[in-house]
């Protein structure tokens, strides 16, 4: 199934930038994560070049995926794209309960991991702008059923109590599991708005849009990107505030 219109070249060229900073910020936590106490450097640059080489792997899974005919097909339940993000989404799980995980959660700010949710913010904006382009349904944006937006703005009050001093981890708790709940919100509504057999929602335009670069990094990069960032805010909490995760501000 074709895009109901040809998207300009700069709505493309936003979507691109913002996968692309998602993928520098996870290779600079990586190597800020992994950085050896005592060593006088500033990231672990091995870890971050490996880090760098996983995303840029993703990525080209992501093309792949976006240039092959099967994945803008909608003709069976789940449609194979779908199928395709349900996969990574399992997969970012297992990373972030992995001692890779484990790693990121306790070798990174608490405020890092708070803070990093903002970029929902940006990425609400640029699906609006997809919607008024007629790329994009309008239920997917915060003038239909997508209420993300509300999470990023809340990290960044979060953020500027954090930077005041120590906030209670069930506010912290409380907003964690809200940010899931949006999350998982617009991944329904997504599914329920695509043109499968079992398509609860008929928008116009259907919901095709995300299996076509570079759309297809929302879900892929996006999407797994924040699932990511929660989990390991859960992680973190697991020594917050008993270490106050001594670096809830920065080193």
């Amino acid at each position: 199934m074709p895009l109901p219109v040809i998207p300009s070249a700069v709505l493309q060229a936003e979507f691109i930038l913002l996968a692309l900073l998602l993928g520098v910020w996870w290779v600079f936590a990586t190597g800020k994560a992994y950085l050896v106490p005592d060593s006088g450097a500033r990231w672990n640059m091995p870890k971050a070049m490996i880090a760098l080489g996983v995303i840029l792997l993703w990525f080209g899974f992501l093309f792949g995926v976006s240039q092959q005919v099967w994945a803008h097909e909608f003709i069976s339940f789940p449609p194979p794209g779908l199928r395709v993000f349900l996969a990574l989404m399992a997969v970012t799980a297992v990373i972030a309960f992995s001692p890779i995980g484990r790693k990121l959660a306790e070798g990174l700010p608490l405020i890092w991991l708070v803070g990093f949710q903002a970029f929902r913010l940006p990425a609400e904006l640029l699906i609006y702008q997809a919607a008024e382009a007629g790329v994009a349904p309008m239920e997917m944006t915060f003038h239909g059923r997508n209420f993300d937006i509300v999470t990023a703005i809340l990290a960044l009050v979060l953020v500027v109590l954090l930077r005041r001093g120590a906030v209670s981890s069930k506010l912290i708790l409380g907003w964690n599991i809200l940010g899931v709940v949006l999350l998982l919100n617009v991944i329904v509504t997504a599914i329920m708005s695509m043109p499968h057999p079992m398509q609860v929602l008929h928008t116009n335009p259907p919901n095709i849009w995300v299996t076509y670069f570079p759309f297809i990094l929302l879900p892929g990069m996006a999407v797994c990107s924040a699932l990511l960032g929660h989990l390991l805010v859960f992680r973190a909490l697991a020594t917050y505030p008993r270490a106050q995760h001594a670096k809830t501000v920065g080193r």
